[in-house]
């Protein structure tokens, strides 16, 4: 038996959300086909998130070997299907790194 819900009832709305857990007790998917929206949990072996994307975010976890987030890379994403084929993505972001408890942004996009 597990105590994780699966899934979120807003009554004023009428919205359900279904969540996904993986084995280890992390959230793995959240969607909502009534709002057209899904997004995706990712974790590493120390249960650790690597990467959280949905409709139109994204952002990646980098950690060291003491288990420091020593990146953070968050942005806007576009993805373009023809036929349920991806055919374009593109990503704009800012990138956080870490140096202890020092922060270095920086603003790169790219497609």
């Amino acid at each position: 038996m597990t105590h994780q819900p699966r899934v979120i009832f807003d009554q004023e709305s009428e919205i359900r959300t279904q969540l996904f857990w993986d084995g280890n007790g992390n959230l793995s998917q959240l969607m909502n086909c009534k709002m057209d929206f899904v997004r995706f949990h990712d974790w590493d072996d120390e249960n650790r998130l690597r990467m959280v994307v949905d409709n139109t975010n994204a952002g990646f976890y980098g950690y060291d070997a003491n288990g420091d987030r020593v990146y953070k890379l968050t942005g806007r994403s576009s993805i373009t299907h023809i036929n349920d084929e991806i055919s374009d993505a593109t990503v704009t972001y800012t990138m956080v790194c870490s140096l202890g408890r020092l922060r270095f942004p920086a603003c790169i996009p790219f497609s």
